[in-house]
């Protein structure tokens, strides 16, 4: 119960601080820091026991390193939507949905990991476990005719993933 007040007084201060200076983007910044802290903490015993919602927790709380990917990669070997649904996200350049402004400006000067036809990929898997925003995601990349094929080869398992496995299209 003490951690938890700690963490409740750091927020608040990084709050303040911010408020007072007039840069409220960087309080935001720092209690999604702090949010980010305690979702890992909370998450990360299960998430190494194998549990898939946890490991996807533990994937959005490091997002959006190279380990987030990894964690991601790991809940989706077991069929987690929510995780090929990030995974879609990172891969399309898209996963700075609700991040704070730092990691948003890093994601964008650090474009590496896009691959759309990968995030087609994901996004499909993602809708044919059931994620609601699968198959809109995937039909809004409006891939062009090299990276359909790429999507394809993806999808038919005849390349490997960015999980650093071969696909498998039947999960």
């Amino acid at each position: 119960m003490n951690r938890v007040r700690v963490i409740a007084t750091l927020a608040a201060l990084v709050l303040v601080s911010g408020a007072l200076t007039g840069c409220v983007s960087l309080a935001i910044e720092g209690t999604d820091y702090v949010s980010d802290r305690v979702k890992y903490s909370r998450n990360i015993e299960a998430a190494t026991k194998g549990d898939a919602e946890a490991q996807t927790a533990i994937g959005d709380a490091l997002c959006c390193s190279p380990e987030s990917i990894d964690w991601y990669c790991r809940a989706a070997d077991q069929g987690e939507s929510a995780a090929m649904f990030r995974l879609g996200q990172v891969y399309s350049g898209d996963a700075a949905d609700e991040v704070g402004l730092f990691r948003l400006v890093g994601t964008l000067l650090d474009d590496d990991e896009t691959d759309r036809a990968q995030a087609y990929y994901w996004f499909k898997r993602a809708a044919e476990v059931r994620h609601p925003d699968g198959l809109g995601a995937a039909n809004s990349l409006d891939l062009d005719s090299a990276e359909r094929a790429e999507a394809e080869a993806y999808l038919s398992g005849r390349a490997e993933t960015g999980c650093g496995r071969e696909s498998d299209a039947d999960g």
